[in-house]
């Protein structure tokens, strides 16, 4: 949330969108960056699947116009984490358990509820057809909601990853609170 109210860091960084994703945290420089605020909750009850065209279409918007987007909430752990691994399976067609791995990486606190890691699950099943975390070992997916569906994605392996979107080329960013920076599109691999 600081990050959201350090401007001039953020211009620093090319950011030039802001999506705010928290119910109590205010737009704090609305005559200088384009917002999307989506008010939810961070709680195991709030379904944030309903939001997840408002968030991505922000994203893309930034990516659209080669530019920086701050994607928080208020920790930086839950609710913008969970937009950002939600796009990148179902924009960069990243398996989940990729998406999560690349964003733990630059942001090892990522946290997500476990209604958003279940909100999470169910979305990788409906953009891919199977789930990446179904067979996992991990104590992150021991949770009750998910262990009664996951029976029930554990299917065949996933499907290849998506091609890369023709706009690979640009190097827009999105960052989450903290400003740990996630190359929107990396590589055409």
């Amino acid at each position: 949330m600081d990050d959201a109210r350090a401007a001039g860091s953020l211009h620093a960084l090319g950011i030039t969108h802001v999506l705010n994703m928290a119910r109590t945290v205010r737009c704090y420089h609305p005559d200088e960056f384009m917002y999307t605020h989506i008010e939810i909750d961070d709680s195991p009850r709030q379904d944030i699947r309903p939001h997840f065209a408002e968030a991505f279409a922000a994203i893309d918007e930034a990516a659209r116009s080669d530019r920086g987007i701050l994607v928080h909430c208020v920790a930086g752990i839950s609710r913008s984490v969970t937009a950002v691994v939600a796009w990148l399976v179902e924009r960069e067609g990243s398996t989940l358990a990729c998406a999560l791995a690349r964003v733990r990486r630059l942001r090892p606190i990522i946290d997500p509820n476990p209604g958003f890691r279940l909100a999470l699950a169910e979305h990788e099943i409906a953009v891919r057809g199977s789930s990446s975390v179904a067979d996992g070992t991990d104590d992150f997916w021991d949770f009750s909601p998910w262990n009664e569906l996951r029976v029930r994605a554990k299917r065949d392996p996933p499907p290849p990853p998506l091609p890369c979107p023709a706009a690979c080329a640009r190097k827009s960013l999105v960052c989450l609170a903290g400003c740990t920076c996630i190359e929107v599109f990396p590589s055409c691999d």
